[in-house]
């Protein structure tokens, strides 16, 4: 039969009284309910009527009903409002149960026709689901009780499905948790302490950090004496109160700007903000600016003000579009990939200060970093390469795992429909 049949469309229509209250409702997507949306006074809203809901109303959003956006407006939101982009409707009970409109209704198949009634995947923000379009929608005309018992198998696929969604999303969490765990430990040296034994020789002598540093700072003075780089301010002693932790034998703590040359991106205005071109364009977690010469001829580390650290390269540059930011070019004596797990671990998306949190170069020039030997650097970087690619092969199991379970979840709800 069509919807038509078993519906029939409402409206309470309330001219808006400027000193009145009005709470207003929206539709989620994918058919996740109905929502406060906000609340405002009469004087605040530009439109000149509004229309009323009621306790078992099924509604839905014309502009996303292609993103599954249908309800049925539970008790607590009685007497709320919507706009005219929600149609209201009351349902027949004795030709069909609400909930079993809904489940069908939300069924994939019936929402890609709904897309397609809606005007296809263009002018998205515009495309509306017209109430006639809904109206003249075919449902099966099945008896109550097969509807009801219909809609209590749904009812426990739904929650075999929210289970397992809960499950992939502390899964997901503790990966998350696992891969800053791996770079804690890898700053501390825990993953080559055999490998330190193995080369005691690698570590000390002309090999020891501290001769590192000295041909950093060596390299540093003559980029000043060359004007390829300016002098920088003297960095504050590190004293024994500031150190989180003990090293390894052969480390030492240093400050970020001992051992690091961070640069400026340029900004551009809105319209140079392209998503493809010469120069990638970075933003909210990272810049909106692009780089010059330096950054094409070496791969680099960009750090956003609101602290998120990608490395670039060549061949590989993302494009994004906010915060300007800084960049670290890649450096004489320090092995890359090495600093990017000590960049990665220190978390530093809260360093920043203020109502809108974002680190300044200062901040990250004082920061401090334990710097292994250059032996010992490429040694933590080959051992967390390996490791970060098993819980990459992790990671993709669980998304997997997460898809082939919503896969059987539709299969189920479609034998459910089947008649």
């Amino acid at each position: 039969m069509k919807i038509g049949n078993a519906l029939k469309e409402i409206s309470r229509e309330q001219r808006i009284d400027s000193n009145a209250k009005y709470r207003l409702l929206g539709v989620k997507w994918y058919g996740k309910g109905v929502f406060l949306r906000e609340e405002k006074y009469g004087h605040e809203i530009k439109a000149t009527k509004l229309y009323q809901v009621k306790n078992g109303d099924f509604i839905y959003n014309r502009l996303f009903a292609w993103k599954s956006s249908f309800a049925i407006v539970p008790e607590e939101f009685d007497g709320c409002f919507v706009s005219n982009e929600f149609p209201l409707f009351i349902c027949n009970t004795d030709k069909i149960v609400p909930e079993f409109l809904l489940n069908y209704i939300l069924l994939p198949q019936n929402i890609n026709s709904i897309n397609n009634l809606s005007g296809g995947m263009s002018g998205i923000s515009r495309k509306r689901f017209k109430e006639a379009e809904f109206l003249n929608f075919d449902i099966p005309e099945i008896k109550i009780a097969t509807q009801r018992n219909t809609c209590n198998k749904v009812q426990q696929v739904s929650k075999i499905m929210s289970a397992q969604e809960l499950e992939s999303i502390n899964q997901i969490s503790f990966v998350g948790q696992l891969r800053q765990t791996i770079l804690q430990e890898a700053i501390r040296g825990t993953f080559t302490a055999k490998w330190r034994k193995q080369h005691p020789e690698l570590i000390s002598g002309d090999n020891h950090v501290s001769k590192l540093l000295d041909k950093i700072k060596a390299e540093k003075e003559n980029l000043i004496k060359e004007g390829k780089l300016k002098k920088e301010k003297p960095l504050p002693l590190i004293t024994d109160k500031e150190k989180p932790f003990d090293l390894p034998q052969g480390w030492i703590w240093c400050r970020l700007g001992n051992i690091s040359e961070w640069r400026y991106g340029k900004s551009l205005v809105k319209t140079q903000c392209k998503s493809k071109g010469k120069y990638p364009v970075f933003g909210s977690n990272g810049i909106v600016g692009y780089f010059d010469k330096y950054l094409t001829s070496k791969p680099s580390i960009v750090i956003g003000r609101k602290g998120s650290a990608g490395a670039l390269n060549k061949s590989k540059m993302p494009s994004w579009t906010t915060d300007v930011a800084f960049y670290i070019e890649e450096i004489k004596y320090i092995d890359f990939d090495y600093l990017f797990i000590l960049l990665k671990s220190l978390k530093i998306n809260n360093i920043g200060k203020g109502i809108k949190p974002g680190i300044n170069r200062n901040e990250a020039y004082n920061l401090l970093v334990p710097l292994a030997p250059a032996n010992e650097q490429k040694a933590i970087v080959e051992k967390v390469t390996k490791i970060m690619f098993l819980i990459d092969q992790l990671e993709k199991q669980i998304a997997e795992r997460k898809e082939l379970s919503e896969m059987l979840m539709q299969a189920i709800l479609r034998e459910a429909f089947k008649y």
